[in-house]
């Protein structure tokens, strides 16, 4: 009865069509109900009564008029055109069930592990496997904001993939022939989400325009222009510009644009780099402010200089958080994955790589990753579509252009995710911050 009740309550609840003509051909037609069918019955209340079987209501005569004339007209319409598709890709095993055909509920809700899930590792592990070598690109939902049309799609692989030599060039082809597929069907804006937009796959996007054909009109985004754009105003808002400011993956893209900016405010940052060369390329970009930049080789000779504001851009683990960071301390995180509630509401957080909005702007209900929020890669993508200025978004960030993008974002109805950290907690980690990191919290 489950494996029969749940995939047709969504079929009947799900506001689009998805049963063919084929199903609906002679006698099926009494057996097997639609979208479209079931819709009657919420639009006209007394007619298609049925769950799952139509026959009854054949039988008692309740069956309304327009039911086949309805299901027709529905697969005859054109689709919508999409302005802006957005590329995400699994991240961990789990994330590969937080589909809407497998679970509403796991879509809508944020992607972490669940104890039930534990047992399942290795059907996981088996899952992902078969994703990756059997699926394409599918469409995960289709949405509007602010009567923009929009899409997600995702690759169906999950983030070990990328890191793996042998994939990375097939992981390329798809994405390239994701981009052709969507300018196939007219989109304008293609955002590239997390890895799909990774140095060794495509240099922010760079390789795809390349490898573009001249009469295709899509436009790439990388959209890390807004994410240094939301990190960027929450140290205006947070810090002032005699803190001193620990930053982890400093020498990223993102990063080395909020060094520069940070380094012109008057901030000195503290770079947590293994590299000798990528820092001095930093420095020298921030000109004469390229002062204020400091190099510390690792996490512990960093958090000796006591700074209570802290940029991730790099995964830390929880117990280097806790270990490293003075609780109640700033932490502004665009790392992925993100610093875990259970950790992060020890301090005041701001989650950079994510952007609030007006639900009344948007009927998005799958979950990207942190719930109320979209990615600032896919907000970035959709002001593309909304401002449709027909430029490409890809390869390294022009650092002049960070504060443009804030203005835009916040006219388009977008703000900052921030978390204020919990008083007791903070004022114990005001206490004691003068005598370094704290030690791990139990």
């Amino acid at each position: 009865f489950l494996k029969n009740n749940n995939p047709m309550n969504c079929i009947g609840h799900c506001n689009f069509e998805v049963v063919p003509r084929c199903l609906q051909a002679g006698p099926l037609k009494y057996f097997v109900y639609t979208s479209s069918y079931h819709s009657l019955h919420h639009t006209k209340y007394k007619y298609n009564y049925a769950l799952f079987c139509p026959i009854w209501d054949y039988m008692a005569g309740t069956v309304h008029s327009t039911t086949e004339a309805l299901h027709e007209k529905v697969l005859a319409q054109e689709a919508r055109k999409l302005e802006a598709v957005f590329l995400g890709h699994g991240h961990a095993l789990h994330s590969m069930i937080h589909l809407p055909w497998f679970s509403p509920y796991l879509a809508t809700h944020k992607h972490e592990v669940r104890w039930w899930m534990v047992p399942l590792q290795p059907l996981m592990v088996v899952w992902a496997i078969f994703c990756r070598f059997a699926f394409s690109t599918t469409c995960i939902q289709r949405y509007q904001f602010r009567g923009t049309e929009c899409a997600t799609w995702c690759l169906p692989v999950t983030g070990h993939f990328y890191f793996m030599q042998s994939q990375r060039k097939a992981i390329f082809e798809m994405i390239l022939q994701a981009v052709r597929e969507a300018d196939d069907a007219g989109v304008k804006y293609f955002g590239l989400a997390a890895l799909n937009k990774a140095e060794w796959i495509n240099r922010g996007g760079t390789d795809i325009v390349a490898q573009l054909e001249k009469h295709r009109k899509i436009r790439i985004v990388h959209g890390n222009t807004l994410t240094a754009a939301a990190v960027w105003e929450a140290l205006k808002q947070h810090c002032v510009p005699k803190d001193e400011i620990v930053f982890a993956g400093a020498t990223s893209k993102i990063g080395r644009a909020l060094c520069i900016l940070l380094a012109r405010r008057g901030n000195v940052v503290h770079m947590i780099t293994g590299c000798q060369e990528r820092f001095d390329k930093i420095r020298e970009g921030a000109g004469a402010f390229g002062k204020n930049l400091v190099r510390s080789k690792t996490y512990e000779e960093a958090a000796a200089k006591k700074c209570r504001c802290w940029i991730v851009g790099k995964h830390m683990s929880e117990e280097q958080i806790r270990e490293l960071i003075p609780l109640g301390s700033l932490i502004v995180d665009f790392a992925v994955p993100h610093v875990p509630q259970e950790v992060s509401s020890s301090y005041k957080y701001v989650n950079g790589a994510a952007m609030k909005y007006s639900r009344r702007d948007t009927d998005l209900t799958f979950c990207h990753d942190v719930p109320d929020t979209m990615p600032a890669c896919l907000a970035a993508t959709i002001i593309h579509a909304r401002e449709d200025r027909g430029e490409h978004e890809i390869g390294e960030l022009e650092v002049d252009e960070v504060d443009k993008w804030w203005a835009l974002a916040v006219s388009h109805g977008f703000s900052l995710a921030c978390v204020e950290p919990n008083k007791d907690l903070a004022a114990a980690g005001a206490t004691t911050q003068q005598d370094g990191p704290r030690a791990k919290v139990a």
